[in-house]
């Protein structure tokens, strides 16, 4: 677990240094937090557990948004390339790579429909595109 990434998401107003530190020395067997801020009551173990769990949620929807961009991209570029190949060799072509693409495409829709909420998508995709 990553406690910054943890910590940051349940308080993305705090700042590294200011507000907290995760130290990783020799003394201690894993990473932990020194809380500054008095006015925010530093996070259970429980909480940073549960928060870093939305947290790779988060991480793994925007890295699969963001395939679904580039195949987009891709798409886009081959519907409207001019390769100096015979047209029925580029007609080949650009079908593989169209169906394959979107093949790909409809595997991430599902995964990201059925595997996460709609909300933590739905805000990903805002964050993106606002």
């Amino acid at each position: 677990m990553e406690k910054t990434l943890a910590i940051k998401y349940i308080h993305p107003t705090l700042e590294f240094w200011i507000d907290f530190e995760v130290r990783d020395d020799s003394q201690w067997e894993w990473p932990y937090i020194i809380w500054y801020n008095q006015e925010i009551t530093e996070p259970t173990q429980e909480e940073l557990e549960s928060a870093w769990i939305l947290c790779e949620k988060e991480i793994e929807v925007t890295q699969k948004i963001q395939r679904m961009e580039e195949i987009n991209k891709e798409l886009l570029e081959l519907w409207g390339s001019n390769a100096l190949v015979s047209y029925e060799a580029l007609d080949t072509i650009r079908t593989n790579k169209i169906t394959s693409l979107t093949t790909e495409f409809n595997e991430l829709k599902t995964d990201l429909d059925e595997n996460y909420e709609s909300t933590l998508v739905t805000d990903i995709l805002n964050s993106i595109f606002s």
